[in-house]
């Protein structure tokens, strides 16, 4: 059986686009240009949850954001992911999977990742959230940005999406494990009490794959890592640390590669 670093090798080459970054770590001499952007500050970096909330509930109007050249609006009440350093870690890494793949973006906020892949040339793409104010704001932006083959589901993970398979699922979890009382859907984009969510996520997303969709989860070592990783071998992946970045920053950024082995 193939490892997991051969498959994401093969999937790269299948997509004929070179890779921004090596397969195990990043060369931080070879591509510091590139990671000037991961390096900035950024709000949410170091902060607390309930200051995150804070910042996310303390926006009163839409706004516009730029991020890679492309303008996205920001409505109340919904997450900027651009504001942590892991979703501009993750950007350039999925492109050359996005050209002719279907989709997934899960937790999709105002629609970052998923447009991010169809300006790349993804063929279809699934937005997916569990906050009906996300939804309206991704539809808007899907609106703005004048693209089509694209659906956004108001969805716990893949509850309400149809059954179907994808080539590329991302995923930008909620970092906070750790005990939480929920009185918004906004506060389940930054907490995970138990890695619930993740569980589900691991659990649903075997019946939309194929034995060649890549599966990647970013997170951050301000999280339970030894927990997570623990919990996909105990849902069946195969799994590796594939990107890092800020390794000598307090807490370092990182993307995980999963995929399901169908043949084991």
């Amino acid at each position: 059986m193939q490892t997991l670093d051969a498959t994401v090798h093969r999937l790269m080459n299948k997509r004929r686009t070179p890779i921004v970054y090596s397969p195990r770590r990043l060369d931080l001499r070879r591509h510091a240009r590139r990671l000037k952007q991961l390096v900035i500050p950024t709000l949410y970096y170091l902060q607390k949850a309930d200051e995150i909330k804070q910042a996310v509930n303390s926006l009163q109007e839409e706004t516009t954001t730029h991020v890679q050249g492309l303008a996205y609006r920001v409505m109340p009440g919904v997450f900027a992911s651009h504001n942590t350093r892991t979703v501009h870690l993750l950007l350039p890494v999925i492109v050359p999977f996005a050209k002719g793949a279907r989709v997934c973006d899960m937790g999709c906020g105002y629609g970052l990742v998923g447009l991010h892949a169809k300006h790349h040339g993804a063929q279809y793409v699934a937005a997916v959230d569990i906050n009906p104010t996300a939804v309206s704001n991704t539809e808007k932006n899907v609106t703005f940005h004048g693209q089509n083959n694209y659906t956004v589901y108001e969805s716990d993970c893949f509850d309400r999406i149809p059954r179907q398979q994808f080539d590329l699922i991302v995923f930008n979890p909620p970092f906070f494990s750790y005990q939480h009382s929920f009185s918004a859907s906004i506060e389940k984009s930054v907490h995970d009490p138990g890695l619930v969510t993740l569980k589900k996520f691991l659990r649903q997303a075997k019946q939309f794959v194929h034995k060649n969709t890549l599966i990647v989860i970013a997170y951050s070592s301000r999280c339970d890592i030894a927990a997570i990783e623990t919990v996909f071998g105990a849902h069946g992946y195969s799994w590796m640390l594939w990107k890092q970045a800020n390794t000598d920053a307090r807490y370092d950024n990182r993307l995980y590669a999963l995929t399901y082995p169908f043949n084991r």
